[in-house]
């Protein structure tokens, strides 16, 4: 029998290393042994700073792994029983999270985000595709839990 998937979904520009994996991580074992997590960490990720003037190889390597990422992580969405976006702590919006959060609803997956009151990404359109909203990443991965067992 095939596990139930859980795509783990939140903000990876700009953020430190530990909190963009601390959080998969204790999500993953949360969740184990009956239900499997895909993270975009999986893989290795450029970072090209996009605040500086670009040359014309730095644009042509970002256009190349931007049409990369949104490949593998629609696919992972798509591929996905649920989705947990953690958007707690974030001080600019995570323009692929919200992307990812679109794809969900396209393919019609539940949607679980943790995010403090005033997040940077509340929003009337992200709120009316979010199916729970949690300030604990704790009752949202019992939430996910419930919904897939």
């Amino acid at each position: 029998m095939t596990k139930e998937l859980v795509y783990l979904a939140g903000g990876i520009t700009g953020m430190p290393n530990s909190e963009i994996s601390d959080w998969r991580k204790y999500a993953k074992d949360k969740f184990a042994p009956e239900i499997d997590v895909i993270s975009p960490l999986r893989q290795k990720f450029e970072t090209i700073d996009e605040s500086q003037e670009l040359g014309p190889e730095d644009r042509l390597a970002l256009m190349k792994h931007g049409r990369s990422t949104a490949t593998r992580d629609r696919f992972d969405v798509m591929r996905s029983s649920a989705v947990l976006v953690n958007l707690v702590g974030s001080t600019r919006v995570s323009i692929g999270s919200v992307g990812e959060i679109f794809w969900a609803d396209a393919f019609r997956k539940p949607i679980v985000v943790v995010r403090e009151p005033n997040n940077i990404h509340t929003h009337a359109m992200l709120d009316a595709l979010i199916g729970w909203i949690f300030v604990d990443i704790d009752e949202a991965i019992h939430c996910v839990r419930t919904l897939l067992m």
